[in-house]
């Protein structure tokens, strides 16, 4: 990935940083060698902002891309090249990473970064704020602090956060998601995803077909655009779309008693791709905006 000035503007960069950047890399420069010099001139927090606005491309994109969570991995301050690499980390604001099989890297320390490359990797944060990434296959990834990211490009590959406000996202086949905390955002691309999702307010999406989307927590919002993909909402005040050939079910409370919407896309004018909530009378109805 390219880091240009019309991408640093659109990422509302600060007017330093900017300025450094300019200075450095009139005409723009791969992601790897802006770090590298970040580093070099110790400017740290710039480094980590970088970081926050790329992790956020990955989890914001409409389907996460995998060219940017490998890119990701291979820019963290500590590596270890060797199969089965044990690391562990319980500072604040440490770096690992690791390319090798089967590696296994935890961190405890809030801030902290954790990266891998290599298939079957573990990655493990509790501490607040901590950014997990693998692009290995079978990887598994979890956090337990609050605003923990975390992206796998790995088919198979487990994430999962107890954290409020945490974010997580897969591009491969397989992959499973879950977020116990409120405000969680949740996002895979492959097919055959499975995402759920216990805190209210979370939001799902999955673009892969045959995806399977679940949300407990109220005021949940749940889209499954790939074909024959599911997606049900138990908690209440919650909003769901499905792709062709998919289905989708929605809580609403008739005065004392909890019922279930059900959609059919294709059936009772249900479209895909369209986000639906529940009336007072039970019936489904077009949100005027969608996930």
């Amino acid at each position: 990935m390219k880091i240009t000035k019309e991408l640093l503007r659109k990422w509302d960069a600060c007017t330093e940083g900017y300025k450094w950047f300019v200075q450095k890399f009139p005409l723009g420069a791969p992601v790897q060698e802006v770090v590298a010099e970040l580093r070099l001139d110790s400017r740290g927090d710039d480094e980590r902002w970088l970081f926050d606005r790329l992790f956020d491309r990955c989890l914001t994109e409409p389907e996460p891309e995998t060219e940017s969570i490998e890119e990701l991995v291979l820019m963290t301050l500590e590596s270890a090249s060797g199969d089965s690499s044990r690391l562990a980390a319980s500072g604040h604001c440490s770096r690992l990473a690791a390319s090798g099989n089967y590696s296994r890297l935890a961190a405890s320390g809030d801030s902290s970064w954790l990266a891998a490359s290599g298939n079957c990797s573990r990655l493990a944060a509790s501490g607040g704020y901590s950014r997990l990434a693998a692009s290995g296959n079978y990887s598994r990834l979890a956090a337990s602090g609050n605003y923990s990211r975390l992206a796998a490009s790995g088919d198979s590959s487990q994430l999962a956060a107890s954290g409020d406000s945490s974010r997580l996202a897969a591009s491969g086949n397989c992959s499973q998601l879950a977020a116990s905390g409120d405000s969680s955002r949740l996002a895979a691309s492959g097919n055959y995803s499975r995402l759920a999702a216990s805190g209210g307010y979370s939001r799902l999406a999955a673009s892969g077909g045959y995806s399977r989307l679940a949300a407990s927590g109220d005021s949940s919002r749940l889209a499954a655009s790939g074909k024959n993909s599911i997606a049900m909402a138990a908690g209440l005040n919650s909003r769901a779309s499905a792709g062709e050939g998919g289905a989708f079910a929605l809580a609403w409370m008739d005065q004392d008693r909890v019922r279930i919407a059900v959609g059919i896309v294709g059936e009772g004018g249900i479209k895909p791709n369209t986000m639906y909530k529940v009336d007072s009378q039970g019936n489904l109805v077009e949100c005027s905006k969608n996930l």
